[in-house]
């Protein structure tokens, strides 16, 4: 398994060479995902890629599905970089796998993404040299607002259900609290994302900036409340939140979509 892991790490770096890499002091960089969140999405998104990649008749959207999880598991690995400084090469590790099954399985290179996919786990080996400094992962995998999104689609297509389940709760919460928490860390991590990156088309005067950082303030406010609200299995908290959750999410997709 270790070789397994040092080939892959290998040919993920030379992709990622030549690739900026930034400290925290020049990016601003996501809150740790917890430790009671971060294995249950990593090993969501992670089942998610295996799955799309080992069907019989692959999807015609297998690659975006693919990509947008395999974004988040990196993004997930990277936001606790530096916590347990002797976790950091297993991290930086999994971030990097999780960037080649983006970087292959976003090119609909299926074969080369298989192999790396079925490494994706909170407890991978680390490589024996990787750098854990942060990189700007939506640059090194170079990816859309759209590819990005593609998590929140119905799970028909190879999206994770999550737009749905959103809806569902802002009418009635029916969600394990621990199940919320996830929600809410993956959209807090969603919102980290597009601090950096613009909407497809960019901005215009009918698509102000203004407007785009607004919603994912909301975005984020929301995301937080439920993630309080699974805390105190506080059903009311968590409609109102999931609610305006919901209407913000709508509100960006009917200005910018």
């Amino acid at each position: 398994m270790r070789r397994s892991v040092r080939g892959i790490f290998v040919g993920a770096a030379v992709l990622l060479a030549g690739i900026l890499c930034v400290t925290n002091s020049s990016m601003e960089a996501a809150d740790p995902v917890p430790d009671s969140d971060y294995n249950a999405l990593v090993e969501q998104d992670a089942k998610n890629i295996v799955a799309l990649l080992t069907e019989a008749k692959i999807k015609k959207t297998a690659d975006r599905g693919v990509k947008s999880s395999a974004i988040m598991i990196a993004a997930y690995a990277q936001s606790r970089l530096g916590k347990v400084p002797a976790d950091d090469a297993k991290l930086a590790t999994l971030r990097d796998t999780a960037i080649k099954v983006a970087q292959t399985g976003g090119k609909k290179k299926y074969a080369d993404a298989l192999a790396p996919a079925k490494l994706l786990a909170v407890g991978i080996a680390p490589a024996a040299k990787v750098d854990t400094k942060p990189i700007v992962i939506e640059k090194v995998v170079e990816c859309d607002m759209e590819e990005l999104m593609y998590q929140f689609k119905k799970t028909a297509i190879g999206g994770l259900g999550i737009e749905e389940e959103i809806k569902a709760n802002a009418k009635k919460v029916t969600i394990a609290p621990e199940k919320a928490s996830a929600i809410g860390q993956r959209v807090l991590l969603v919102a980290d994302f597009c601090t950096r990156m613009e909407p497809s088309g960019g901005f215009s005067a009918m698509k102000p900036k203004k407007d785009w950082i607004q919603y994912n303030t909301d975005m984020v406010t929301a995301a937080k409340a439920i993630i309080e609200g699974s805390k105190g299995k506080d059903v009311k908290k968590l409609a109102d939140a999931f609610t305006k959750l919901d209407a913000s999410c709508v509100a960006c997709h009917n200005k910018f979509k």
